[in-house]
């Protein structure tokens, strides 16, 4: 699939088996297709990423592909991955990502499964997994890679599906996966800033600089309210993830349009 469909400007990611197995060695020597990265299920520590690194530098040698083009992405998904997710982060280069796994993790920290099944399904969010999100994130923020959440696997829920990426959104994920293409139009459109957050982002960073065009300023007044430098940086994340989606959608189109 990797070599005869053109997936345009998508990222293809594929998702490996253990590397604490002989499969997860395996995937990495075949490497077909060249992806844009791989994934690594069930990571236990910064040693599973400096293993399937020189792994997969060798098959790039093989294979005839640039070392290091091809990165890595860790499911955190372990108490073990848990706390060593600094680590993981920083382990290699490559790196790219970490997603957030609660299936596995929820086993190991024996949580009561409040959510599991429709005949116990109760609202959201998971509170029990607020501190491993949470690590995720701040550990995927310091080392420059995007955290990823598991997302909602009930994928026949259109309500809950929105529910849950609109807590990973306020959470400071990147995005969260889908488990149907059904899914995405919901995931893509909470991950979007919508109108108004593109209004006050626009109006804020106005203000303020043409507030420090004047005088150095520390802040300005958007709506009765003192805005200084945190929501000026994050005004300018709004405006940021707007011209990134832009972009992405321009480059989509002129695809299409160059194909037809």
């Amino acid at each position: 699939m990797l070599q005869e469909i053109d997936w345009g400007n998508r990222e293809r990611v594929v998702r490996i088996n253990a590397m604490d197995g002989p499969h997860g060695t395996r995937d990495i020597e075949v490497i077909a297709g060249r992806p844009d990265a791989l994934l690594l299920a069930k990571v236990q520590g910064p040693k599973h990423i400096e293993h399937a690194s020189r792994l997969l530098a060798e098959a790039e040698r093989k294979h005839d592909i640039p070392v290091g083009s091809i990165r890595l992405g860790a499911m955190i998904e372990s108490v073990g991955a848990l706390l060593t997710v600094e680590a993981i982060c920083t382990q290699d280069p490559r790196m790219t990502a970490v997603l957030f796994g609660a299936g596995d993790l929820g086993v190991e920290l024996q949580v009561k499964r409040r959510g599991l099944g429709s005949f116990r399904r109760t609202g959201m969010p998971a509170f029990e997994y607020a501190y491993g999100r949470g690590r995720v994130v701040a550990a995927a923020r310091a080392a420059g890679i995007d955290p990823i959440d598991v997302g909602h696997s009930a994928f026949t829920d259109p309500e809950k599906t929105r529910m849950a990426a609109e807590h990973s959104a306020q959470m400071g994920f990147s995005g969260v996966i889908v488990y149907t293409p059904r899914q995405l139009a919901i995931v893509n459109e909470v991950f979007s800033p919508p109108a108004e957050d593109i209004a006050w982002a626009t109006e804020v960073v106005t203000k303020f600089d043409e507030a420090n065009q004047k005088e150095a300023r520390t802040g300005v007044v958007v709506d009765g309210e003192m805005i200084d430098g945190p929501s000026v940086l994050n005004a300018r994340q709004i405006l940021l993830r707007r011209d990134l989606i832009e972009k992405v959608e321009a480059d989509r189109h002129g695809k299409a349009k160059a194909a037809a």
